[in-house]
């Protein structure tokens, strides 16, 4: 036995032996006039979605992604540089393109970088910076004290709106340097925590 609901929303079915099967649509056919509590599977990126009476929230399935670097990016003394990660690991949403992260999904999203580098000198300044919308946003800061290399992570929580919002991962190094590859030393990773 099964029992059909339409809606504007589409069509959801409860039947005895399948169990529940939501109303399915993309972000661009959404239901135009939702109510609060509305639920429904979003093909655009995969996961359930909830009408919370003013956006809608995703409640499962958003954009991850993880990214490495297989070439190293060359750093000028005394300036900032964006780091370039080449190599998807997985990105649900392909939500990065030329290591820049930008979701078509608004919400909350963790995000954390590693830059791993050779440097000259002891005592050099060391900054990994998230940039939001190509400024800084937020910044890691710590002074070199190897010998021969410095590594150094910096993680984000940040709100993307979902349209014209983006990150990106810029290094900087009082001495020149080249940054080094592969996926257990030079990575980018990121999900959503939670929509809107």
């Amino acid at each position: 036995m099964s029992l059909i609901l339409s809606g504007n929303s589409g069509t959801s079915t409860l039947d005895s032996s399948n169990g529940l099967s939501m109303a399915v649509w993309t972000t661009a056919t959404r239901p135009s006039s939702p109510t609060a509590g509305q639920l429904g599977y979003n093909t655009t990126f995969g996961g359930m979605e909830m009408y919370n009476g003013s956006a809608w929230d995703c409640i499962s399935g958003g954009p991850a992604f993880s990214y490495y670097a297989s070439t190293g990016t060359s750093m000028s003394s005394g300036n900032y540089t964006k780091m370039i990660y080449d190599t998807k690991e997985f990105d649900t949403a392909n939500a990065v393109s030329n290591s820049r992260f930008q979701p078509t999904l608004a919400g909350y999203y963790y995000t954390t970088a590693q830059v791993y580098w050779g440097l000259a000198s002891r005592g050099t300044e060391c900054l990994v910076n998230f940039y939001k919308n190509g400024t800084v946003y937020k910044q890691g800061f710590d002074t070199y004290s190897s010998t021969s290399f410095y590594l150094m992570q910096s993680s984000v929580l940040v709100y993307l709106n979902g349209t014209t919002d983006y990150l990106e991962i810029y290094a900087y190094a009082a001495t020149g340097s080249t940054t080094n590859t592969g996926n257990t030393n030079m990575w980018w990773q990121g999900y959503m925590v939670r929509g809107v």
